[in-house]
């Protein structure tokens, strides 16, 4: 396995955790317990070993507990706007899992097909667009094909100094 040298223990697991999640903190704070590593490094250690991840950069297990404690700080953040704007000072599960959901609805990875949780109305409307049939492209004729001339942007469309009608 790699490395430890991780931030601290101070963002640990939320509550409700599930089965599999809590092998894993059960796995991690073993580890953590006897080796005297942080509870944060260990259940990252604990996921790659989980993963079948046999060999790693040592600068990997720092990284992805930053990526931890970045994503937890953000998810926890928007938790809490999501309280306030309820009306509450305090913070309850459901806040946070609509915080999760929020989350996942806004990153990037979830318009790709085949993701865990893959945003639908994304690929719905990406489906709608690809629908629609490409314009003909013109026969092949000699020389650099450029657009219809009303699309192109170098017709004069424009005046720059407007000339004043002569009364004459």
């Amino acid at each position: 396995g790699g490395g430890g040298g991780g931030a601290g223990a101070g963002a640990g697991a939320a509550g409700g955790v599930g089965g599999a999640s809590a092998a894993l903190l059960s796995t991690a704070a073993a580890a953590g317990a006897d080796a005297a590593v942080p509870r944060d490094v260990a259940v990252v250690e604990a996921v790659l070993k989980s993963m079948r991840v046999p060999d790693y950069d040592p600068r990997v297990v720092p990284a992805l507990v930053e990526i931890y404690h970045r994503r937890a700080a953000t998810v926890l953040e928007r938790a809490r706007r999501i309280a306030v704007n309820s009306g509450r000072d305090t913070l309850r599960d459901d806040d946070v899992a609509l915080a999760v959901r929020l989350e996942d609805m806004a990153s990037p990875a979830e318009t790709v097909r085949g993701h865990v949780g893959a945003n639908n109305t994304a690929l719905r409307a990406l489906a709608r667009v690809n629908r629609l049939p490409l314009k003909p492209v013109p026969p092949v004729a000699a020389g650099v094909r450029l657009p219809q001339s009303k699309d192109q942007l170098t017709a004069d469309n424009f005046v720059f100094f407007p000339v004043a009608a002569s009364s004459g």
